[in-house]
């Protein structure tokens, strides 16, 4: 199965300018036993508008005009052993970049002008590229009615840096590279009736 979507926007105004999102679904299922799918997802925002600095200077909110790129890609697998075992992987990496192309503050009425000093003379000074890659695999085992062992493997990668313009390879090959964390978790839950022990 293949789905599709594809989404675009105007935006008016003070700030107007079009951006559009898409997602692709692939899900195919080999057998019975297993499936798999992959979804990407991207998003362009060029006038996205958030809070920057609220510490460096206390009587002053400063905002960042900024065009956001989100890439998100996700893998999904299930292999079915029998009806009360089964393995299933979750991998997901997601990228965001952005690009300052403006500095405003906040004033009191509400109103955000334009920045023309502090801020102005570091444009790329606030510009962030942030990654997150995740692995999970996960083992259930239903050994009895409502009782399960669960044994799962989780990997996590966290990074941020001020690389905007890395292309989507050299991103994910530095984002492997970085520090990551590795664990592996065993839970089981036994159900018992109580009912039923009572009676014994």
């Amino acid at each position: 199965a293949i789905d599709f979507n594809f989404n675009t926007s105007n935006f008016i105004g003070r700030f107007e300018g079009q951006g559009y999102n898409t997602t692709l679904t692939l899900r195919y299922r080999f057998n019975d036993k297993f499936t798999l799918s992959y979804t990407n997802r991207f998003n362009y925002d060029p006038f996205n508008l958030g809070a920057m600095d609220w510490y460096s200077f206390p009587d002053t909110i400063y905002y960042g005009l900024r065009i956001l790129h989100t890439w998100e890609n996700i893998l999904t697998g299930k292999y079915i052993f029998k009806p009360d075992m089964s393995l299933t992987l979750n991998m997901r990496h997601y990228w965001i970049t952005g690009d300052y192309r403006e500095y405003l503050y906040l004033e009191n009425d509400g109103e955000l002008v334009e920045e023309t000093q502090y801020y102005s003379t570091n444009p790329d000074g606030y510009d962030f590229n942030y990654n997150v890659f995740n692995i999970d695999l996960v083992y259930t085992w239903q050994f009895a009615p409502g009782s399960f062992m669960t044994l799962v493997y989780k990997n996590a990668i966290e990074t941020n840096n001020q690389e905007t313009q890395l292309t989507f390879s050299d991103n994910f090959h530095d984002t492997l590279k970085a520090p990551q964390t590795n664990s592996i978790s065993l839970k089981l839950i036994y159900y018992f009736d109580f009912l039923y022990l009572r009676k014994k």
